[in-house]
């Protein structure tokens, strides 16, 4: 049960991420276009709080895929996916 509830919070915070960036993204009165600006940059503005509410869904998913990589146990395949998703989702947001 506990690894469902992980996987869930996973899952829906990092939906609930890229979800509140797209809307934001979209309803964004500067069109700031994402090749040339921080992702971070839209908290700048009345509608910062979006931004802000994403990055914590964001560090919810994260702690929860921490949680699951950490209770993969002798599941090496388990933990490797785990660990490249989350190296897959830092180096996108760097990028």
């Amino acid at each position: 049960m506990a690894l469902e509830m992980l996987r869930t919070l996973a899952l829906t915070g990092l939906g609930a991420f890229a979800g509140l960036v797209a809307i934001q993204h979209a309803f964004r009165a500067d069109d700031l276009p994402p090749a040339d600006h921080f992702i971070s940059e839209y908290a700048n503005g009345s509608g910062g709080w979006v931004q802000v509410v994403a990055f914590m869904a964001w560090a919810g998913s994260l702690a929860a895929t921490t949680g699951l990589a950490a209770r993969a146990g002798e599941r090496r395949v388990a933990r490797g996916i785990v660990v490249a998703g989350v190296g897959a989702g830092v180096v996108g947001a760097v990028a």
